[in-house]
C-alpha cells in the first residue's frame, strides 16, 4: 500500500509539473505570436509595411532585433528568469561540452542531417505540387550592399540561432527531459517546426529540430546546437546571396559543399557508433506516452497557439 501511495503521489506530481511546463510555454508562444502582429500593424500605422518588404537592411535588422530578439526571445527570458521556474537559467546547458572530440562529430553530424533535411523538404514540396497544391515563399528583399549581406548574415545565422536554441533546445526542451529524452526532443522539434511557417519549411524545421535536440543532449552543451544551427543557417544565406551575387554558377557551389559536408557527416555517425555513443539515456517517468502528450499540449494557450500555427502553414498553400 506504500509503494502504491508513493507512486500515486510521484504521478501526480510529475503530472503537475508537465501541466504547468506546456502551460508556459504556450502563454509564452501565444505571447509571440501576439507581439509579431502587433509589429505587423505598428509596420502598417507608421507607414513603414511597404519599407519592410523592399529595404533589405531594414528587414534583416528589424527582423533580428524586434521578431526573433524580442517577440521570441523575450517571454522565455522572462520565463526562464522566474524564480521556482522548471527552466530556471542555471538549468540550461551553458556549460562547454566536456568531450571535444565527440562534440565535433556531433556537430558534422548534425550540420549533415540538417543538409539532408532540406533536400527531404524540397522532395515534399514537389510531392505537393504534383498533387496539385502550390505553395508560397515567404517575401524576401534581396540584398543590394555589402551592408545588406552583413546584416542578412547577422540576423539568419548568429542572432537566429543563438535565440532559438535557447529557446527551443534550453527553455522548452529540457525540462520535458525528466519525462524521456525522445519525448524532449519530438515535443520541442514539433513547435519548432511549426513556427517556420509553410509546409515545406515546417518538415525541414522540423527534421532540424530532432536532430538539435539530439546534439544538445549527447553532447550535454547547448553550444553544440547552437553551432549546428549557425552551420546550417550560414550555409543557407551564404548559398542564397552566391547565388544572387553570380547566378552563371548555378548550383555548383551548393553541390560542392554538400558533397564535402556529407563526406564529414558520414565520417562523425561512423565515429559516433564506433563510440557507441549513439544512444541518449534512457529515463524513468510514471506518466505514459498519452498522458505527457495530454500534459503539455492540451491547455488553453498551448492548443491556441497549435490552430494558429497550423492555420498560418495553411496561409502558404495556394
Amino acid at each position: 500500500m506504500k509503494t502504491l501511495n508513493t507512486n500515486h503521489c510521484l504521478y501526480g506530481q510529475e503530472y503537475s509539473f508537465l501541466r504547468r511546463h506546456g502551460l508556459l510555454v504556450g502563454a509564452c508562444l501565444a505571447a509571440n505570436f501576439l507581439l509579431q502582429n502587433v509589429f505587423v500593424l505598428a509596420l502598417r500605422l507608421f507607414g513603414l509595411l511597404e519599407a519592410f518588404f523592399d529595404n533589405a537592411a531594414f528587414q534583416y535588422a528589424a527582423s533580428a532585433v524586434f521578431v526573433t530578439a524580442g517577440c521570441l526571445g523575450i517571454p522565455f527570458f522572462l520565463m526562464s528568469c522566474r524564480k521556482g521556474s522548471p527552466s530556471y537559467r542555471r538549468a540550461l546547458p551553458f556549460n562547454f561540452p566536456e568531450d571535444k572530440s565527440k562534440a565535433f562529430y556531433l556537430i558534422c553530424a548534425g550540420f549533415a542531417f540538417c543538409l539532408a533535411s532540406n533536400y527531404i523538404a524540397v522532395y515534399f514540396d514537389a510531392l505537393l505540387n504534383d498533387a496539385g497544391v502550390g505553395t508560397v515563399e515567404n517575401e524576401m528583399a534581396d540584398s543590394v550592399s555589402g551592408g545588406d549581406t552583413f546584416l542578412n548574415f547577422m540576423c539568419a545565422a548568429v542572432v537566429a540561432p543563438l535565440v532559438e536554441e535557447f529557446v527551443f533546445r534550453g527553455v522548452i526542451m529540457q525540462p520535458l527531459r525528466r519525462f524521456g529524452n525522445a519525448f524532449a526532443v519530438l515535443a520541442s522539434a514539433l513547435l519548432f517546426g511549426l513556427s517556420h511557417g509553410g509546409p515545406s519549411n515546417v518538415v525541414f524545421a522540423f527534421l532540424c529540430g530532432v536532430a538539435l535536440g539530439f546534439v544538445v543532449i549527447a553532447s550535454k552543451s547547448i553550444w553544440v546546437g547552437i553551432a549546428v544551427h549557425f552551420l546550417n543557417n550560414f550555409y543557407a544565406v551564404a548559398s542564397y546571396e552566391l547565388y544572387n551575387a553570380f547566378p552563371s554558377l548555378g548550383a555548383l557551389p551548393q553541390l560542392i559543399t554538400g558533397a564535402v559536408v556529407f563526406a564529414l557527416g558520414a565520417g562523425a555517425v561512423a565515429a559516433l557508433l564506433i563510440r557507441r555513443e549513439f544512444k541518449l539515456p534512457r529515463v524513468n517517468t510514471a506518466l505514459s506516452k498519452g498522458e505527457r502528450i495530454r500534459a503539455f499540449f492540451v491547455n488553453v494557450p498551448m492548443i491556441l497557439v497549435l490552430v494558429s500555427l497550423v492555420a498560418e502553414m495553411f496561409n502558404y498553400v495556394e
